[in-house]
């Protein structure tokens, strides 16, 4: 409460042009913040999956099982090309 009883935040705007632009910078910022989400709705999964991807060939699976029941991955490598890879990378990269 106001110190003469009534509310804080009711009354008559003091400078109505302020509070007019202020408004219509709300406003129009509501249509860039909604492509903002619009977009966030297809990026957060596109990385989600990504990172699956990378965890999966990063973490070595308990048992030497592969992580999958099929025999190829998502990009159509089979398990055994990917470890060749992996393994190829790992002693180029000791190698330096």
């Amino acid at each position: 409460m106001g110190s003469d009883g009534e509310a804080i935040g009711q009354g008559r705007a003091v400078n109505p042009f302020t509070m007019a632009l202020w408004g219509l910078i709300v406003a129009g910022s509501l249509p860039s913040v909604s492509v903002v989400f619009a977009g966030l709705a297809v990026v957060v999964p596109v990385l989600a999956h990504s990172t699956w991807h990378l965890y999966r060939k990063v973490v070595e699976p308990v048992g030497g099982k592969p992580h999958h029941l099929g025999t190829e991955s998502c990009s159509g490598i089979s398990t055994e090309q990917t470890v060749a890879n992996a393994t190829a990378r790992q002693q180029t990269m000791l190698s330096r």
